[in-house]
């Protein structure tokens, strides 16, 4: 009840199509900023807030003030960084510094009031019209981890990727690389020392946040799972093609071009790999359920 008689009692009819800010942030900020006799007397302005393209660090706004009758106030592309009380605060300032500059000519006296938010304003926003530096129509981030792989034994792994997406998308597609050091298969009388290399391709959904990420990707992968026998009368090393689905939650921390992150990975085999000893009935399959745990880093090529 108080968001909605908050927004009933703006001056502003505010739309944001994000969350990020939201229309009720921008409101709260906004009240304080203009006077109560502000506002067309025929009906409200609008204030238009969409999203543009969306970066590690950065969030392009396009902010539009229009009067009730479809003249435009202002317009504008704001190039926001920070939390989304800030940037809820920096929006607000700048729809009280259109909505008071008419003022000007008539109150000579509150002359200052506009100069004074129009300067918070580009204090805040701290790119508002980036005309010399556009963000680029599609983002190549390069990332490399290391970590474990628990299932069938304990071993280190690591990999790299790419992930190529529009800035304002939240779909992105991913090409991984993976390799990892051996694992144990015990088969009497010896044992089996075991290990995949795989690549994969995949679809990933991310939250759009500046600041924060997390993503979830799946598709499929595909490798060499390579198997060598070890204390046996013979020894022999085999490599066998590979083929299934993986699956991937990445969530971490951006600071400008750079992202930290943890990941859970998971591939699950279509086929069942064994190994048996020669004239013996004895043999040991391997899982055909996979995971790991990581940290990487990843960079942005294009901002």
């Amino acid at each position: 009840m108080m968001v909605a008689m908050a927004i009933a009692a703006s001056p502003v009819d505010v739309r944001s199509a994000t969350n990020c800010p939201s229309t009720e942030a921008v409101i709260e900020q906004l009240l304080p900023l203009l006077p109560a006799a502000t506002g067309a007397a025929e009906g409200q302005d609008v204030a238009d807030i969409t999203v543009g393209a969306v970066q590690p660090g950065a969030m392009e706004l396009h902010l539009r003030l229009t009067r009730p009758d479809a003249s435009v106030v202002g317009d504008r592309r704001l190039l926001m960084q920070g939390t989304c009380q800030d940037m809820a605060e920096a929006v607000a300032t700048v729809l009280a510094a259109w909505e008071t500059k008419p003022l000007t000519s008539a109150v000579p006296e509150a002359g200052l009031t506009p100069t004074v938010k129009e300067t918070a304003a580009a204090s805040q926003v701290h790119a508002s019209q980036p005309a010399s530096a556009p963000i680029q129509p599609w983002q190549i981030l390069v990332g490399a981890g290391a970590g474990a792989v628990f299932v069938g034994g304990i071993a280190t792994t690591g990999a790299v990727d790419i992930q190529v997406g529009r800035p304002a998308s939240h779909w992105q597609l991913r090409l991984g690389f993976a390799s990892e050091t051996d694992r144990q298969l015990n088969l009497s009388p010896g044992r089996v020392d075991w290990q995949h290399n795989t690549a994969a391709l995949g679809v990933c959904w991310r939250v759009l946040d500046p600041a924060w990420l997390l993503s979830l990707d799946v598709g499929p992968v595909a490798g060499w799972a390579t198997l060598a026998g070890s204390g046996f009368s013979a020894n022999r090393k085999q490599r066998s093609f590979e083929y299934g689905a993986q699956a991937g939650l990445r969530a971490g921390r951006t600071f400008g071009r750079w992202t930290l992150w943890a990941e859970w990975r998971t591939n699950l085999w279509a086929r069942l790999q064994r190994a048996t000893v020669d004239g013996a009935d004895s043999r040991a399959q391997l899982p055909q359920v996979d995971t790991a745990v990581s940290l990487g880093l990843s960079a942005m090529l294009f901002r």
